[in-house]
Formats: structure tokens, sequence, C-alpha cells
């Protein structure tokens, strides 16, 4: 039996409609970023030092929601801080909450390390921005920036533990003075033998401290008796004084 070659109508429109529906799909994908295609969006400027993984079509939020995506990211080398340009896109409605002090900063999606953009909200009255504003940046704070330096920590901590490791093997081998000071015992004899040998004088002090005292008030009665006599003219000193 022959086959027509004819293609129904209605077979062709419905190939239409699948192919317009998976081409609007592939492109939401890329450039919708979690938001309606058919939403109206203007595009900021963005430049970063360091992007930290940050991919094409990441999300862009405002204050925690979702409003755009990150629509090119290239190489420019301008300086330090600015190796690398961002074009982000955002949401016409939630434009008027970007006004001329809001920022850019960098977060990260949990502890999967997925990048997203995040545009701080600018305060209310000031100049809305206008679209291809370059907007600065700030640094990542929190949860998501101890999580971005915790490589520097872990490594300082290794570091640390490595040299505490070098010092107490060090010390239990008598190495250096605090080893010898651990390990040798002679200098502990001699401080035991020191501060015996000082209790013992300050026993014998406390001993005679009643015979010092004694002799040093007869002293000063002596002294006493014999001023005494010299002012009254009494004896040869006190003549020669007198007369």
């Amino acid at each position: 039996m022959k086959r027509s070659g004819k293609i129904k109508l209605g077979n062709l429109w419905v190939g239409i409609i699948v192919t317009f529906a998976m081409a609007a799909l592939l492109y939401s994908s890329f450039r919708g970023g979690g938001t309606s295609i058919f939403e109206k969006k203007d595009e900021l400027v963005v430049y970063f030092g360091n992007v930290n993984g940050l991919v094409r079509g990441a999300p862009v939020w405002l204050g925690g929601v979702e409003v755009g995506n990150v629509r090119s990211i290239k190489f420019v080398n301008l300086d330090e801080k600015r190796r690398i340009k961002a074009v982000i896109s955002v949401k016409k409605s939630v434009w008027e909450s970007i006004t001329a002090d809001s920022r850019i900063m960098l977060g990260t999606i949990g502890l999967l390390g997925d990048k997203y953009v995040e545009v701080i909200p600018g305060t209310k009255g000031l100049p809305v921005v206008e679209p291809g504003t370059v907007l600065p940046t700030v640094e990542e704070t929190g949860l998501n920036a101890v999580l971005t330096k915790a490589p520097k920590f872990v490594a300082a901590i290794d570091s640390t533990l490595t040299n505490l490791k070098d010092i107490t093997r060090a010390l239990v081998h008598g190495e250096g003075t605090a080893g010898k000071l651990l390990s040798d015992t002679a200098l502990y004899n001699q401080i035991v033998t020191a501060l015996e040998q000082t209790s013992s004088v300050i026993s014998e002090v406390k001993e005679n401290q009643k015979k010092i005292i004694d002799a040093i008030g007869t002293t000063f009665d002596n002294t006493a008796s014999l001023t005494s006599g010299m002012e009254a003219g009494e004896g040869s000193l006190g003549k020669l004084i007198k007369d």
C-alpha cells in the first residue's frame, strides 16, 4: 500500500507550536534566569577582580528575590580591581529600588558554591540609576565570606599545628634552652638547694631578730645618755664643749 507524501495541516501546526515552545524554553534557560522572558529588562555593568566561579546565566537577586540574570562575562584587565566585566539584566518593574548608592555583591548559594549576583537596594528618595550604569562592588559578608576564606583559615591552622609539632618534638628531645630546662634535672636541683639555703637564712634571721632589736635599742639608749651628759657639761668631752 502506497503512503501519501502529503502532510496534514493539523500536524504541521502541531510541529510548529512544539518547535516554538522548545525554542522558547531553550532561550529562557540561557537568558531568562528564573524570570519571565517576556518581562522588560534593563542592563547594569559591574567590574570584578575575581568572580569566584560566576557564570553566564547566573541569577541576579535584589533583596533576596531573583530579578534577572547575568548576561555576559568577559576579561577587560583595566586594573587590579577591574579585570572582569559583567553585564547583568534586571527587571524594569524593580528598577526604582536601584538608586545612586546601590551596590553589587557576589554571593554563594548554600554549601554547593554556586554563585549569584546580589544587587543591594539603595536609599529611597535618591536618584534612580540609568540603564548601563556601572555600580561599585562590596565584599561578601556573613557565612558566604567565611566559606570563601575557609581555605586560607585551614592553611593557617595547618601551618600553626606544624610549628607546634616541631616545637613539642624539640622540647621532648631536650633541644634548645627550653628543652634542656625540661629534660635536665641539674637546674632543678640547683634551684631546690638555693631555696633551702634561703629558707635557712630566713630562719636564722627570725631567731636573731629579738637580739638584733634589743641591741639596737640599747645602742639608742646609750647614745641618748651620752648626748644628755655632753649637754650638761659632764665628763671631759662635755667640759670641752661647754667650757
